[in-house]
């Protein structure tokens, strides 16, 4: 997915005491995403494949698979919450080993001014420390679909 004009950019990125195999799963598989993002979760990443986090309360994100490198690279597109659009901004994880863990970067793009804020907070207080707790063997607190719009 190409980059639009005009739309804003999350960058952020966490150091993760997890082998970058143990990451990308929790980024890929369905079992594993339920334990960080939300209730209800379809994933399929291959390239086209769907991307889509629910709460039983109706909340819902959609987007679908764009790029998936094994261990090192995931790439969805993303919306339907804060101000986005089914599919409108594209969310992609890169994962570097780093001493005996992995270092995330995050890069959230094509984001409506309007709702930057609110997802530069989220993956900021939310996602990323959500997703190194589960990855490092702890609990994360809730779900990050859970959390948002309250």
């Amino acid at each position: 997915m190409s980059e639009k004009p005009g739309g804003r950019e999350v960058r952020q990125e966490i150091y993760i005491e997890a082998s970058p195999e143990t990451v990308f799963a929790l980024l890929t598989d369905a079992t594993e995403i339920k334990k960080w993002q939300a209730e209800i979760v379809d994933a399929d990443p291959v390239p086209g494949g769907v991307f889509r986090l629910a709460e039983s309360g109706g909340m819902q994100i959609e987007g679908h698979y764009v790029e998936v490198v094994p261990y090192c690279k995931v790439v969805f597109t993303w919306g339907g919450i804060g101000g986005v659009a089914p599919g409108q901004s594209t969310v992609e994880f890169l994962l570097e080993p780093s001493g005996t863990g992995t270092l995330v970067r995050l890069r959230h793009y094509n984001l409506p001014a309007s709702s930057f804020d609110a997802h530069d907070r989220e993956w900021a207080l939310g996602g990323l420390p959500k997703l190194k707790a589960v990855a490092e063997g702890r609990d994360p607190g809730g779900l990050c679909l859970s959390s948002q719009g309250r």
